[in-house]
């Protein structure tokens, strides 16, 4: 039980950084025409530069925190896949196997930008500017409550 507790605080951790890097993008990034035109009479490079360094630490931190539960043996990772290994009661192994079947339906829209724009510089991904990582700004809120779900059964 012990185990579990820090695992998940742990976890919850993770979960508020990446939420926390989401928001001052939103807060740059998506508060309209005006803010944007203000960035771009500041330091109209900088703040292009930082939007696409946020878009891609966001991503990665999306994707980082619904990774495998382990890489190997003795290799875990503290993810939401983990998470569903620890001991929980039936009720709540249910939620949180539906919330994490939200992430992993996430996941799977934007895990190759990752895996090709992100993690690594594939040539073909790269030269054909293809478009990896779309996805609805509602889907992504369910990202974010689906989180909210695996951070909230600490003591279930």
């Amino acid at each position: 039980m012990e185990h579990r507790s820090e695992v998940v605080t742990a976890f919850c951790q993770e979960c508020v950084w990446a939420r926390s890097v989401r928001t001052h993008f939103a807060v740059l990034f998506e508060s309209g025409a005006r803010r944007h035109k203000l960035l771009a009479e500041v330091a109209k490079t900088f703040f292009g530069d930082l939007n696409t360094i946020l878009i891609e630490y966001v991503l990665l931190q999306q994707c980082k925190l619904t990774d495998p539960a382990s890489s190997g043996p003795n290799k875990d990772n503290l993810t939401t896949n983990y998470i569903l290994t620890l001991k929980w009661s039936s009720d709540t192994k249910a939620v949180l196997n539906d919330a994490n079947q939200t992430l992993m339906e996430f996941r799977s829209k934007v895990v190759d930008a990752r895996r090709k724009l992100v993690a690594h510089s594939d040539l073909t991904a790269r030269i054909s500017l293809a478009a990896l990582g779309s996805f609805t700004e509602e889907e992504e809120l369910l990202f974010w409550r689906a989180l909210q779900v695996l951070c909230g059964c600490r003591t279930q």
